[in-house]
């Protein structure tokens, strides 16, 4: 029986991403509990050992679980879904599935009975996805600021001008100087989200997409839409891409919670593909 993308892709993040991270934390929880006792405050080579132990047994544990179970969910997988390719880009989106050129799959602990397993089904990267529409996608898809982190941008503003007053007050001018420049970036923030409160930063639809700063694009114009994801430490963040008009346009989505990066990839896809079904049969 054929696996939906999105069935795939939760059983992926349950079995490569919250197991790894549960292997570790409960790991940590359960090493400082055992070792909790033997520790010695006055022999310092079993505080050393016993710390050691606590830091570096789970993580590894976490990691081989990781590389066993990796070839396991791409069999199933990748055997039981027929948009292969979808798939594979959701998946990597999702962060538990690694690129093709990524280091990772040389640490990949795979049988030599899974790589045939592996290698008959990579037939199905040759054949083009077929589309499946969405019905709980409507005509028109719209993001806008996210309320939760205008608000945060609000309260953090008013918490640092009444900080700043109290250290101007106590005559601490370094940190009352440091504490009002961060309060001008934090204004600014603030006002640019009350500006452009209930505007659509994007808007993707049957008929194209809409970003706040280039305008509107129809999907006849527009080629090689994806998500993409920059990896930058805090700065990490994804967006969504395409060039239009020897253009390319890049949203960041950063600005937007409660949205992962394999949902936006969906949507983009659903709405490419009921496009593309469009020029095909000429309904809507």
């Amino acid at each position: 029986m054929d696996t939906t993308v999105d069935a795939a892709i939760r059983k992926g993040r349950w079995l490569l991403f919250w197991m790894p991270v549960l292997i570790l934390l409960g790991g940590v929880g359960l090493f400082s509990c055992i070792f909790l006792g033997l520790m010695a405050g006055d022999i310092i080579w079993v505080n050393v050992v016993v710390t050691v132990v606590t830091l570096i047994v789970p993580p590894v544990l976490s990691i081989i679980y990781y590389f066993l179970m990796l070839p396991r969910w791409r069999i199933w997988a990748f055997s039981n879904v027929r948009n292969v390719h979808e798939l594979k880009s959701r998946a990597v989106l999702a962060q538990f599935y690694p690129k093709d050129d990524s280091f990772l799959w040389r640490l990949e602990i795979v049988s030599a009975g899974q790589k045939q397993q592996i290698e008959e089904i990579a037939y199905k990267f040759g054949k083009p996805d077929v589309f499946i529409d969405d019905p709980d996608i409507p005509f028109e898809t719209v993001y806008s600021y996210s309320p939760v982190l205008s608000f945060a941008y609000l309260l953090f503003t008013l918490v640092s001008i009444a900080v700043t007053i109290t250290f101007i007050a106590e005559a601490e001018w370094l940190i009352a100087g440091i504490l009002f420049a961060s309060g001008i970036f934090l204004s600014s923030m603030t006002y640019k989200r009350y500006r452009l409160h209930g505007k659509p930063l994007l808007v993707i639809s049957n008929e194209g997409i809409s970003t706040i700063d280039k305008g509107f694009y129809a999907w006849k114009d527009i080629a090689n839409e994806k998500v993409y994801y920059v990896s930058a430490g805090n700065a990490s963040h994804y967006g969504v891409s395409f060039e239009a008009h020897d253009e390319k346009i890049a949203m960041s989505m950063k600005e937007i919670t409660g949205l992962s990066s394999y949902r936006i990839d969906h949507v983009l896809r659903t709405y490419q593909g009921r496009y593309e079904t469009y020029i095909k049969t000429g309904s809507r």
